[in-house]
This record gives structure tokens, C-alpha cells and sequence, in this order.
């Protein structure tokens, strides 16, 4: 899966780190402190990611669906919610995310222009209402001994989705950790066992 990491020389992010660590003490800068983060995490020889390039990059499938998903590290399901102009929601909630109900920080939110406007079977532009805007699929569970000791709140999956479906395969994941919008530390990469897979597809099936 080729996803653009950003590769730096560990000197040469510990010298950036050191001179953010120097300006976020002379003055409050969100974007200062995030590159401090970031320059420290690749001076310990951790690869960043920007997945607006990763999405670009990667593209869609044929129906038109992500062949990418994001989503915070403890959740079962990722949901795509479709949005105008060719943009997204990658959530952990299956509805299209209303700010005042629920819980949406954890969102991943891609700009318009990462993909080509949404269009139905006819090719007509596809309005973000109707019931086709939506899709979701499994996650890969983080393997035991890739666990981060914090909550897993700020950290998140980057997976290749097979297809669409609530008891789809999954490969290639990645765990991220979120610096910002779009900027991730890629923390670690595994391959899904086959007792992983199993246990993942029966615990998204709804029975009756």
C-alpha cells in the first residue's frame, strides 16, 4: 500500500524539535507545538503521514467507495459518510455526524477535492442526503502487543479496505497516532491473522 510517509533524518528533526521546543516556550502557537511533536516523534525515527496525500493517492474504488479507512483505534466499525465536491467523514458513528448529539473529535474529516464529485449509476452528481452517501466496514483490532499503554483515544487505524461490508477482510493496517487534521505518527504495521480476522467478522454480525 503506498501511502506517501514522510521520511525524515532523525539529526536533523532532533535540530528542528529543539528549535519548536525553544518557540513554544517564548510564545502559545498550536501549529509550533504540533511540528515540535511531530520533528520529535521523527527524531526518535518515526515516519509521519498526511492522509489527505494518502487518499489522494490511493483513490477510489470502482462503485466509487474509499479504498482507504480511518478511524479511532477502539472502534469495531468505520463508517464513510459521503460530503459535497468530493469530500468525507471517516467516523466511528453510522449516522451523518450531528454536532450537537454525539461525540465527534474523533472524527476524520477529508477536505473537498481529495476525490472527484460523488455521482450516481448515471453519472448525475450525487446528493450528499440520499441513502447511498453512506457505507461502512470492520476494523482490525490492535494486536496485544502493539498496545498503547494510554487510552486509545488518540490513536487511530489506517487500513485498506477489501470492500464495503460489516464482515469484509482488512490488510495492510496501520497504527497512527494523530498530531493534527491530517498529520499522523505512523506508530506501527502488522499483518491480520487469520484467528484476528475471524474474531473481528463475528462480532460485527447482527443476529436474529
Amino acid at each position: 500500500m503506498d501511502l506517501a510517509v514522510i521520511e525524515v533524518d532523525k539529526e536533523a528533526a532532533e535540530q528542528k524539535y529543539k528549535q519548536y521546543l525553544e518557540a513554544t516556550k517564548k510564545r502559545a502557537s498550536r501549529q509550533y507545538s504540533q511540528l515540535k511533536r511531530a520533528y520529535r516523534a521523527a527524531a526518535k525515527g518515526f515516519k509521519l503521514i498526511d492522509i489527505y496525500k494518502a487518499f489522494e493517492t490511493t483513490g477510489l474504488k470502482p462503485e466509487g467507495t474509499p479504498k482507504l479507512a480511518i478511524v479511532r483505534a477502539d472502534s469495531g466499525t468505520a463508517y464513510f459518510h459521503k460530503r459535497d465536491n468530493g469530500s468525507g467523514i471517516f467516523s466511528r458513528h453510522r449516522t451523518v455526524p450531528n454536532w450537537g448529539k454525539q461525540e465527534y473529535k474523533s472524527n476524520v474529516e477529508l477536505p473537498e477535492g481529495i476525490f472527484p464529485n460523488w455521482v450516481d449509476k448515471d453519472g448525475k452528481t450525487l446528493s450528499i442526503w440520499s441513502g447511498s452517501s453512506g457505507v461502512e466496514t470492520n476494523v482490525p483490532v490492535v494486536p496485544a502487543h502493539l498496545l498503547p499503554e494510554k487510552t486509545l483515544d488518540n490513536y487511530y487505524i489506517l487500513f485498506e479496505v477489501d470492500k464495503w461490508s460489516p464482515i469484509a477482510p482488512v490488510g495492510d493496517p496501520y497504527l497512527l497516532e494523530r498530531v493534527n487534521e491530517n498529520t499522523f505518527i505512523v506508530l506501527a504495521e502488522w499483518d491480520v491473522t487469520e484467528v484476528e480476522a475471524s474474531i473481528m467478522r463475528g462480532n460485527n454480525v447482527v443476529l436474529h
